[in-house]
C-alpha cells in the first residue's frame, strides 16, 4: 500500500465514508454512490506506485465505474459512438465497452500522497454526476428499436 492509499484511507476513516477491499489486490479501494439516474455506482479506486525517478508524482489513481449495463450485441456499434460522443463532451472521463458487453467509465490521473484524498474524493464525485448525466442516454438508445432495413 503507498502513502496515496494510506491517506485515501485515513480520510475515508476520519470521515466515515463506508468502503471496503478486494481481498486478492490491497491495492483496491471500493466505495458505493448513489446516483440520481442509475442507482447504486460502486467506484474502485485502483492505486499503483510510480518507479523511482517519476518526479514529484509518486502514485496513480485509476478510478472506474464497472459494470454500469450490458450492452446487447445488437446495440455494440451505437453504443460505441455514444461513447465516442461522451468521451469527447467529458475530456477527463472516458466510457468504453470491455471484452464482456458491460459499460464502464473511468478517471486516470497521477497523485501526491498530500493531495490524493481530496482529488480522489472531487474526480470520484465528479465521475458519479456524469454517469449519471449520461445514464438516461446511454439507457434510451439501449431501448431503441432497430429501424427495418430496406
Amino acid at each position: 500500500m503507498n502513502d496515496c492509499q494510506k491517506n485515501f484511507l485515513s480520510r475515508l476513516i476520519q470521515n466515515g465514508i463506508k468502503h471496503s477491499s478486494i481481498p486478492e489486490d490491497e491495492n483496491v479501494v471500493l466505495i458505493d454512490f448513489k446516483g440520481q439516474t442509475i442507482g447504486n455506482i460502486t467506484i474502485a479506486f485502483m492505486f499503483e506506485s510510480m518507479p523511482p525517478g517519476s518526479g514529484s508524482m509518486s502514485s496513480s489513481v485509476s478510478i472506474r465505474a464497472f459494470s454500469l449495463c450490458n450492452v446487447p450485441e445488437a446495440k455494440i456499434l451505437p453504443i460505441c459512438y455514444l461513447c465516442s460522443e461522451l468521451n469527447r463532451s467529458y475530456r477527463f472521463c472516458k466510457f468504453f465497452i470491455d471484452e464482456e458487453n458491460e459499460l464502464n467509465a473511468s478517471i486516470d490521473i497521477y497523485l501526491t500522497p498530500l493531495t490524493a484524498a481530496d482529488i480522489c474524493l472531487q474526480l470520484s464525485n465528479g465521475l458519479v454526476s456524469i454517469i449519471d448525466k449520461a445514464f438516461p442516454t446511454v439507457l434510451e438508445l439501449l431501448k431503441a428499436q432497430e429501424l427495418p432495413q430496406q
